[in-house]
């Protein structure tokens, strides 16, 4: 079952990502052809206005090297209650050894006492897995360690100097949080179309019906859609773009989706390879001559019309699976429609 929920500290962590890298962000949304929220957009120069050039420069340092904005979401997730400014005033009082367990448990979903070997081995099965979270590199992890009574100062002063504005225009953050909700209230009310138009539960992993998914509305990065399993695996939570809203009702447009994906020749390769072997992203690269990062791009895409699903299983590396089912529904559908 989807179930609507609210948590400001996700929303805080996804401005954080979106103020790191702004030019890069405009670039993608007009790119994957996203309507961009002025609302938002608004929220978010004002806040990029007032922060100064240092924080500026060190947030974006601070989120290529170490992802500070996917720990945030990470805590967020044990903690829905949680305000930015609870969260501000926890990490502000760690000692160097205590952030430094934090960020571990966090950033890599470890216990305490996990070795910096098995960090390692986790870190390299993320990149084989063509995860949709983001992680340091190992290289970047072991910076961290050995600068972090350098390094943790600069992240406080970062997400200290964001939040003081953040909590200033927290009144407009929330009306907009409250506006999308109620947009999304609406696409949740049938929850088999929910499940249908997203593609998100793979029929042979994941079943709705028996397991709660708790659907976050993210305001700050409309093209972003991110899965995340709870360690005893008993909940799916899912954050939502609100850009994604037109494309959850436009059957002509996830029609049109799906056939352009059909149509792209380096598409066709990774689907006919993958119904054909067991491949995950590395071996697809690999094979087809091309970089990983290329080879992501077209498999989000196919993962978003569900021509693709991901079996996420931990310890382990991700392969993909060929829905030979949403296929012939998308053609099925099609049809329909042509009567």
């Amino acid at each position: 079952m989807f179930l609507l929920k609210r948590n400001p500290l996700i929303n805080f962590a996804l401005a954080v990502k979106r103020l790191s890298n702004l030019k890069e962000y405009e670039k993608d949304i007009k790119k994957e052809k996203f309507e961009m929220d002025q609302e938002v957009k608004k929220i978010i120069e004002e806040i990029n206005n007032q922060l100064s050039e240092v924080v500026s420069n060190d947030l974006e340092y601070l989120a290529k090297k170490f992802h500070i904005y996917q720990f945030i979401m990470s805590y967020a997730f044990d903690h829905n209650e949680i305000s930015v400014s609870r969260f501000i005033l926890i990490i502000q009082g760690f000692s160097m050894e205590e952030f430094k367990e934090f960020y571990r448990q966090e950033m890599f979903n470890v216990k305490a006492d996990t070795t910096i070997e098995e960090i390692k081995e986790k870190i390299s099965q993320h990149q084989d897995n063509n995860s949709i979270s983001f992680l340091p590199t190992y290289k970047d992890f072991l910076t961290f360690e050995k600068e972090i009574h350098l390094i943790v100062p600069r992240i406080i002063q970062c997400l200290e100097a964001i939040s003081a504005i953040y909590e200033d225009l927290n009144t407009e953050i929330k009306l907009l949080e409250e506006k999308y909700e109620e947009v999304f209230k609406e696409y949740l009310s049938n929850q088999d179309s929910f499940a249908q138009q997203l593609y998100v539960i793979g029929k042979d992993t994941y079943d709705y019906t028996k397991k709660d998914v708790n659907v976050y509305i993210n305001i700050f990065l409309e093209n972003f859609v991110s899965f995340s399993i709870d360690s005893d695996k008993k909940y799916l939570h899912m954050i939502i773009g609100i850009g994604l809203r037109s494309r959850l009702i436009e059957d002509s447009q996830y029609h049109l989706e799906f056939f352009k994906c059909l149509a792209d020749q380096t598409k066709l390769n990774i689907i006919e390879m993958i119904a054909s072997e067991r491949v995950c992203a590395r071996d697809i690269a690999k094979r087809l001559k091309l970089t990983k990062a290329t080879i992501s791009y077209h498999i989000g895409k196919l993962m978003m019309v569900g021509i693709l699903k991901i079996d996420l299983q931990e310890g382990k590396k991700a392969y993909y699976q060929v829905q030979q089912d949403i296929i012939q529904k998308a053609f099925d559908g099609y049809m329909e429609k042509l009567k």
